[in-house]
């Protein structure tokens, strides 16, 4: 079973403007809202593949309701607690003229370690030995040092394979607790290795390097680093791919990392090659882009995407 977790979701909305012009009123279209986060968002695009999954999340009080039928709406078992305060809210404006997305986001609310306790021992009723675990997005505001290491380290010692698509301090925790599966961007590789990756080689070099230093702790076995517009590359230690899917027309790229890892999880679920999972996540994340809506994906366009990728086995 996979178990999608989020501990800092949202409500967001998406909206269309002919021209974005600030200090003006605009008129808008409301194209897309829901439950999201990247969690929910990979929660989404699983059960658009076909995979079943649970969808934890720390959520608000008053909107747990709503992140609860939205859950169920999709088709995910919704596991939820209620967090430190008010669920964060997101905006999302596209400027239709120019193509432009503007993005405005909240930090959400504080929590703390006992939030996280209380959902750790959710998912712990649920999980089982052999689980996917995947743990993405922010870390709420206010969690002291190591309490995000420390959720990890729980659902760890159910049994459960760790998943970690985060960023900043948490991002940190992670790599000290060593997941089985990391997936940063770019930007997230670099604040680890302390190195900006100038290409996919040089990502993949660098992601080996990680995967080298956490060989002696017996843990992480799989670094995927997304890189936009250059598709992403997957590194173990006995092998590093590449691969790219352009899209011509983008509408969005919000919740892109969030379907590569959907697709990424789901074909590995299956049995696929690295190299066979790497070119049906870079599709997925490709599909998303031309949704206005996050970790929305349609199989078939994903399909012929698919087909178009560009894979290539890397040597380090």
């Amino acid at each position: 079973m996979i178990h999608t977790v989020t501990l800092n979701p949202s409500l967001d909305r998406t909206v269309e403007v002919d021209a974005f012009e600030p200090g003006s009123v605009l008129r808008a279209r409301c194209v897309a809202r829901g439950a999201a986060g990247k969690g929910v968002n990979l929660a989404r695009g699983l059960v658009a593949l076909g995979v079943p999954c649970t969808a934890a999340a720390l959520a608000g009080r008053w909107e747990k309701p709503f992140f609860r039928s939205e859950l169920a709406r999709l088709g995910a078992e919704p596991v939820l607690v209620s967090g430190g305060g008010a669920t964060r809210a997101n905006e999302t404006v596209i400027e239709r003229s120019t193509g432009r997305v503007t993005h405005l986001r909240e930090r959400g609310a504080a929590a703390g370690r006992s939030h996280l306790s209380r959902l750790a021992r959710a998912l712990l009723a649920r999980v089982r030995v052999g689980d996917l675990a995947a743990v993405c997005g922010s870390a709420p505001p206010g969690l002291p040092e190591g309490a995000f290491a420390e959720f990890l380290g729980k659902l760890r010692a159910a049994g459960a394979t760790l998943l970690v698509d985060t960023s900043g301090e948490a991002l940190a925790e992670a790599a000290s607790v060593r997941p089985e599966v990391l997936t940063p961007n770019a930007g997230e590789l670099a604040e680890l290795a302390r190195e900006r990756p100038g290409s996919p080689g040089e990502a993949a070099r660098l992601a080996r390097a990680l995967l080298d230093e956490s060989r002696d702790a017996g843990a992480s076995e799989l670094v995927v680093v997304t890189l936009g517009a250059e598709g992403a590359v997957a590194v173990t230690t006995r092998e590093a791919w590449h691969a790219r899917c352009p899209v011509s027309e983008i509408v969005s790229p919000i919740g892109a990392g969030d379907a590569l890892n959907a697709g990424l999880v789901a074909a590995r679920a299956a049995g696929a090659s690295l190299g066979e999972a790497l070119r049906r996540a870079v599709a997925c994340g490709a599909a998303n882009c031309m949704e206005a809506s996050a970790g929305t994906l349609d199989p078939a366009r994903v399909e012929v995407l698919a087909g178009r990728a560009e894979v290539r086995e890397l040597t380090l």
